[in-house]
């Protein structure tokens, strides 16, 4: 247990001095929020009731699908993992490792968010934070799975680049983050249905009628992503 909670800070402390991690993670979605948030707010004061849920989403998920798979291919496709094999260490501890770094920084993230937005902009803060919390651990975790995936999946960093953005853009541009998804073409909206950024914003948008029927298609995303990382691990321990 020990080892396993050393492993876990190591791996924090390295995607801190990893500097591609360390943009993805804070500088990059930080400094959009400022920017957006500024923008948001000025041409639409409305929006400011769910400026909270929406920066935060977009910080998640360029962190997860931007930032968590870079350790990942650097780690899989290097000897380290020959290394791992020879000292027996399993390899499932790295991705418990990357993905409990990702969700403490995507926390750390949030909060920041959540703390300074409505100093900032005015905006409004979810009315119940306990469950805004524990939802927002709902959401980190399954795109920090899909941002693992394509860890797995990607064999070089190009690859990686590729597949990232692939996921990355239309959860920025059609999730309904940047704007409602009912400005879409219908064809768009369908599409949408298949990123856990569209039913993520919808979840946190919606604490005081929250129900099982809202966080089901986030979960059933979650499983299936689970489901293709458990193929891919198999067939990296295989390799």
């Amino acid at each position: 247990m020990n080892k396993l909670i050393y492993s876990i800070w190591l791996q924090c402390k390295l995607d801190l001095r990893n500097k591609n991690v360390l943009i993805a993670y804070y500088v990059l979605p930080l400094v959009f929020f400022v920017v957006m948030g500024a923008v948001f707010s000025k041409i639409d004061p409305l929006s400011k009731g769910k400026l909270v849920q929406s920066m935060s989403i977009l910080a998640i998920s360029m962190a997860a699908f931007l930032g968590t798979p870079a350790p990942l291919v650097e780690f899989f496709s290097s000897d380290t993992k020959k290394t791992y094999k020879v000292g027996n260490i399993h390899l499932w501890v790295i991705l418990l490792t990357t993905f409990i770094s990702a969700l403490v920084h995507m926390l750390i993230v949030s909060v920041i968010i959540y703390m300074t937005a409505p100093i900032i902009f005015d905006a409004t803060r979810p009315s119940n934070a306990v469950m805004y919390f524990t939802l927002l651990i709902l959401v980190i975790s399954v795109c920090t799975t899909i941002g693992m995936l394509i860890g797995l999946m990607a064999k070089n960093n190009t690859t990686m680049t590729m597949i990232s953005q692939f996921v990355f853009l239309p959860t920025m541009l059609i999730s309904g983050i940047m704007f409602p998804t009912e400005m879409l073409p219908a064809i768009l909206g369908k599409v949408s249905k298949i990123l856990p950024a569209t039913h993520s914003i919808q979840i946190l948008t919606s604490l005081e009628t929250m129900n099982l029927t809202l966080i089901m298609p986030l979960i059933i995303i979650g499983i299936i992503t689970l489901i293709v990382l458990f193929v891919f691990y198999r067939k990296i321990q295989i390799d």
